[in-house]
């Protein structure tokens, strides 16, 4: 009775706070936010609130294992790291990132995902129905690869990130059991996001995902063989990583290969090659004024000239610098190579389509685009956890 209460306080606590960080992260990607905005300190308010409940989850645990205190002092380096980059510490910040990955390590990925789809549904559906009523503006513009509608959100590819997420999270919780008709009605979802926003790359990705589950629907085959391709999966993070840092250091126009990829990625490689010849790629990182195409909290644009760095591990390398992105690049691979050794070829295929999608999307590094962030830390706290097992057993022999 005494361990079942202590779970329940403790998801409870978790939820609590998980709930209100992905809720109104959501709702500040909206026009929503210029409410939060001009209530002054309110979102700091939230914020402050998601991090004193998980310290008292924590606090009350009292005992922590010894790789429990391994993995906070590793933790507490990467904290340290950030504070030394002079990043912001607002939502986006990978703080909340950590402490999320950390503090879920004894509650179900598939119970978290299941919250995750719930929870961003709702804030999705109530930032768009308030923009069809007027409540919030719906910003449309003519942009060179069609009409984009924002539907809400201070940023057209917004709602496709979000329904995106969800996508991904479904087909991971029904990989056993999908149905036909599931996978079309995810499609015809994502194909009306698509319509609407122009979001042309995270459809693919999408789509390349649809298409991979409803081949392992028809062939299960296809999830057990091929060790080899898994194996290299593994290293899909480090993989684009090194490739995005060499050819966006190294692009030259005249390189055919290098040019072709410039074209397929609507020139980001030329924009970020620019981007790092001015601001070298330093090991502690730095505080950077992006200037990207989102809005400002009422319907504004920004003057500036654009410069944004829209590869995920560029945007990560300049903000939080080379040492806190190779460490988070390491956490993760190990936790890829656990998904391998574990068999969870599914979950690999998910990460490796992540890895890939960072090539030309930064936003996959917030929690409220890619909840599949806090399965790295539950992987390696189960993986730990059954080694324990294994050793009390062999000792029981």
């Amino acid at each position: 009775m005494g361990i079942a209460k202590r779970v329940s306080i403790h998801k409870l606590l978790f939820y609590t706070s998980y709930g209100m960080y992905l809720f109104f992260s959501i709702m500040a990607s909206s026009f929503f936010y210029k409410y939060i905005k001009d209530n002054g300190s309110m979102l700091n308010m939230i914020l402050c609130i998601c991090i004193i409940l998980m310290v008292v989850d924590e606090v009350k645990k009292r005992v922590f294992t010894y790789k429990e205190i391994v993995a906070v002092c590793v933790l507490g380096v990467m904290v340290i790291l950030l504070l030394l980059s002079k990043s912001t510490l607002g939502y986006n910040s990978l703080i909340y990132i950590l402490m999320y990955v950390f503090c879920a390590r004894e509650i179900s990925f598939d119970e978290i995902a299941k919250f995750s789809i719930c929870l961003s549904l709702i804030a999705f559906a109530i930032i768009v129905l308030s923009a069809l009523c007027g409540i919030i503006p719906n910003i449309k513009i003519d942009a060179q690869k069609g009409i984009v509608y924002y539907l809400g959100f201070r940023y057209g590819l917004y709602p496709a990130m979000i329904i995106s997420n969800i996508t991904m999270l479904y087909l991971y919780l029904k990989r056993k059991s999908i149905k036909i008709k599931e996978l079309l009605v995810l499609f015809c979802v994502n194909y009306i996001i698509f319509k609407l926003t122009v979001s042309r790359l995270t459809f693919f990705i999408v789509i390349l995902l649809l298409s991979l589950t409803l081949l392992i629907k028809i062939f299960p085959s296809l999830l057990t063989k091929r060790k080899v391709i898994y194996r290299c999966l593994v290293f899909s993070f480090l993989g684009m990583f090194l490739f995005s840092i060499y050819i966006i250091a190294n692009y030259e126009s005249d390189i055919s290969w290098m040019s072709f990829i410039n074209d397929i990625t609507e020139s980001r490689i030329q924009l970020q090659n620019t981007i790092i010849s001015q601001y070298d790629l330093d090991i502690l990182g730095r505080n950077i004024l992006w200037s990207g195409n989102g809005l400002d909290a009422y319907g504004n644009r920004s003057t500036a000239p654009y410069m944004y760095a829209d590869t995920m591990y560029i945007n990560m390398s300049l903000k939080y610098g080379l040492l806190e992105t190779v460490l988070i690049i390491a956490v993760i691979t190990g936790a890829l190579s656990i998904f391998y050794h574990e068999e969870n070829y599914y979950m690999l295929i998910i990460m490796s389509l992540i890895a890939a999608h960072g090539f030309i999307d930064d936003l996959l590094q917030y929690l409220y685009y890619n909840t599949f962030w806090i399965a790295v830390g539950i992987v390696i706290k189960n993986k730990v956890y059954k080694h324990r097992v294994k050793r009390w057993l062999e000792k029981k022999d």
